[in-house]
């Protein structure tokens, strides 16, 4: 790997594409390419070949059990497995930004304008603060043409907006879809274009095309046309006047093997050295969606606003259509501080933005709660529960967003704890809801039918509970099953045994009320927080106030082991300890108080005394050839701590100079000595500069900004 990776390499890249036209209203630190541009580069997923052959015979038995569990899952029980081998998605290096709010689904658009990629079915891919308000989730995309006539003479500009009546799928021609034109008048402002229903057995939804009525702009359409071919009865159309012409009314329902699509044109004249815009808007309806299980129905939040009744696009289309302007400003606003900050570098604006379009497009569910629904787990507040709605729940809905577009389950946690930034500071009521539901889960054992209560576990091939008492899930489901109702799809390993899940939770309880000072939140957690720390207890095994890790993979990093006491599991220990006392206090208990502060102590000695070698925290205490490891997540606790304004004083579990000393270690050995320091962070390094395990020669993105070295 050479240093022209990173930074230098995606500027060198769009310098050749650097003109005079820098777009209209597009920041300097957009991302340019020419539409003709071809990548050299031809990447490939992780595929068998890539696997070396002592790691293939130390995962034996575990590659036997899941190809007997994968064969089940996909030829008996005709699912889609939660993590796939066999299929994996070829990368393909044509994506773009996702279009549509939170929690209603995305279509994402190709840089050079295709719709590639559809997620309306929740949690599946067919292939400022921002305030949780109705605009956030409203599933519609504005696509505003600026026209710039630099002529001496004037031109007639016809635009047109072609779509499919599906998403690109076999239910496609399963038959029965129809379209139909519409026009919408609403306080002064038109819009019309044309619905698209798709009318499948299992979440319906309609699609629509819609344009802004304006004054000397004209819109037309064509209701419905075959995509076959080169549709050139269509461009002719279009061509002979710059408009469309349709017969009236409806279009008949599709036959089966048949695909139908619509058509809408915008023109206008512009005069010369002059400019003038032409605005679309595509909406989509899904109001009801049903889960893999096809058990219970729920309904997506923008049907609070809109209604459940899939009517709503031409109402969606004329709302995007008048407000998208008040959308710009706020984002301009949002943004502005941050791209206007000349200290900061120009990939880390970049990054920053660009990788929130995972909330949105992370196979994201944002639904709204029935009015007789109880999501307590029957546990009532006498037996340490919840109210059957908490407020929070009741006024913004649940939230849930997947690990990834190839590990298909929802908000698992214990990477959570690294992306839940982006939701308490941007979308504050989302996260406390999010943490609601896995109070509630972490209370209950298994949710599973009576016929479902354990499972075989494939790294060990034993069979354990499917979920544990006590104990904070892995995560709350798979979107091919039924989310909240049944957690923990995770099933390499029995996550009970886990040591970082409890602690997670804890921190970030304590996280969100620092930063949103709810104390009804941080009332209603005191008690789980306090069952999950007594849970996390146990693991002392020799009473030193230090959890031990117990030889496996024990924690998020689920293909490295650990042996005793460990930095990373430790320090997120200590640190639990150190919020459990500040939360006490804040609740006016001083028996907690002096309860955690006593284990505190007692493991804060511990842990130096075990791991710190006089550089850095080892990896663990095991004394085998990689305890010595320099592993680029062991100040993880600690910097938790300075995010919640803990870590000094009577709230410190960590002496300042050795976490710089750490700090200094990692950037040294983890980050600038593993591919020139263009890459991040790799996850292990040994002392002697060489990645170790296979997990640990990976390197996790964005870990490398969780950390807050200043060196004196």
């Amino acid at each position: 790997m050479t240093a022209e990776w990173g930074e230098k390499c995606t500027a060198d890249l769009m310098s050749r594409y650097v003109s005079k036209e820098m777009g209209h209203g597009v920041p300097g630190e957009g991302w340019r390419i020419c539409l003709a541009h071809e990548f050299k580069e031809k990447r490939k997923p992780f595929q068998s070949g890539d696997v070396a052959l002592s790691q293939v015979w130390e995962h034996l038995g575990l590659g036997i059990r899941y190809l007997y569990w994968w064969y089940k899952k996909t030829r008996v029980e005709k699912k889609a497995p939660f993590i796939d081998i066999f299929g994996a998605v070829p990368l393909r290096q044509i994506y773009g930004a996702p279009l549509g709010g939170i929690g209603g689904g995305t279509i994402t658009r190709g840089w050079r304008g295709e719709f590639c990629r559809w997620q309306l079915k929740p949690g599946m891919y067919h292939y400022k603060t921002v305030i949780e308000n109705q605009d956030a989730s409203l599933p519609v995309a504005v696509f505003v043409w600026d026209i710039e006539n630099k002529n001496d003479y004037a031109l007639d500009v016809s635009i047109m907006f072609t779509l499919l009546n599906g998403s690109g799928h076999a239910d496609d021609k399963s038959g029965g879809h129809w379209n139909e034109p519409f026009r919408l008048e609403k306080n002064g402002e038109a819009v019309s274009g044309v619905l698209l229903h798709h009318c499948t057995a299992v979440n319906p939804y309609t699609l629509c095309i819609a344009a802004r009525e304006q004054p000397e702009r004209e819109v037309t359409h064509q209701t419905a046309f075959s995509p076959k071919g080169t549709c050139h009865g269509l461009w002719s159309d279009l061509i002979t006047d710059g408009r469309l012409d349709s017969p009236t009314g409806s279009s008949p329902p599709t036959a089966k093997g048949e695909r139908v699509a619509a058509a809408l044109a915008a023109g206008c004249s512009v005069a010369t050295q002059s400019r003038s815009s032409l605005e679309f808007c595509l909406a989509w309806d899904m109001p009801k969606i049903t889960f893999g299980s096809g058990g219970k129905e729920h309904s997506r939040r923008y049907t609070r606003y809109y209604g459940s009744k899939g009517d709503a696009c031409p109402l969606l289309s004329h709302h995007a259509l008048t407000h998208y302007r008040g959308w710009e400003k706020s984002i301009e606003e949002w943004q502005g501080p941050i791209l206007q900050d000349s200290s900061l570098p120009t990939w880390y604006k970049s990054a920053l933005f660009n990788e929130l379009y995972f909330v949105a497009d992370g196979g994201t569910v944002w639904t709204e709660l029935a009015e007789d629904a109880d999501v307590s787990g029957g546990l009532r507040s006498e037996e340490g529960g919840l109210p059957a709605q908490p407020s929070v729940i009741k006024d913004y809905g649940r939230f849930a967003y997947l690990e990834g577009q190839e590990y298909r389950m929802y908000n698992t946690y214990d990477v959570h704890y690294y992306a839940s930034f982006a939701l308490i500071m941007l979308w504050p009521k989302l996260a406390l809801s999010l943490q609601y539901d896995i109070e509630v889960s972490s209370q209950l054992a298994a949710w599973f039918s009576k016929t479902l209560t354990e499972r075989l576990y494939l790294m060990n091939g034993r069979c354990s509970p499917v979920k544990t008492k006590g104990v904070v899930p892995h995560d709350i489901g798979d979107p091919e099953d039924e989310p909240w109702q049944r957690v923990n799809a995770y099933l390499i390993h029995n996550t009970a045994d886990w040591k970082d899940l409890n602690l997670k939770f804890v921190l970030q309880v304590y996280r969100d009320f620092h930063l949103t000072q709810d104390s009804q939140y941080l009332q209603d957690m005191w008690p789980i927080c306090q069952t999950v720390m007594e849970s996390a207890l146990k693991f002392d095994l020799d009473g030193d106030g230090l959890i031990e890790n117990s030889g496996f993979a024990d924690q998020t990093y689920d293909g490295w082991t650990v042996t005793g006491p460990s930095a990373y599991c430790g320090g997120l220990w200590l640190a639990s300890l150190v919020v459990m006392c500040k939360m006490a206090r804040l609740l006016g208990n001083e028996m907690k108080y002096q309860y955690y502060r006593d284990i505190l102590d007692r493991g804060s000695v511990a842990y130096d005394k075990v791991l710190w070698n006089g550089k850095y925290y080892n990896y663990d205490s095991s004394g085998k050839d990689h305890s010595n490891s320099v592993m680029s997540d062991q100040c993880a606790g600690h910097w938790f701590l300075r995010a919640s304004g803990l870590g000094d004083g009577e709230y410190q579990a960590f002496p300042k100079e050795k976490i710089q000393r750490a700090l200094k270690t990692i950037f040294d050995l983890n980050v600038m000595s593993f591919a020139g320091g263009q890459m991040g962070a790799v996850n292990g390094m040994r002392p002697e500069e060489c990645p170790i395990t296979p997990v640990s020669s990976q390197m996790k993105s964005g870990l490398g900004s969780c950390t807050d070295w200043q060196p004196q």
